[in-house]
């Protein structure tokens, strides 16, 4: 489980996002904020998105997950 959240969402925000994700049980969970994002952090942050989801998704990791240096 994965989510990816943009530090200036308001439309999911990420305090809500972050208490849902704590709630959830899965066998890998990877919180990732981005600091210059909103909605769509794909979009306004490609290079880190990218990086994401070929370091940690494509892997079944975490290392880039928040908390874990990301």
């Amino acid at each position: 489980m994965y989510f990816l959240e943009g530090k200036y969402d308001y439309t999911c925000a990420t305090s809500l996002a972050r208490d849902y994700f704590e709630q959830l049980q899965a066998p890998v969970k990877g919180f990732y904020v981005f600091d210059d994002s909103a909605h769509s952090p794909l979009l306004e942050e490609p290079r880190k998105a990218h990086r994401v989801v070929e370091h940690d998704v494509l892997t079944g990791t975490t290392a880039l997950a928040d908390g874990n240096g990301a």
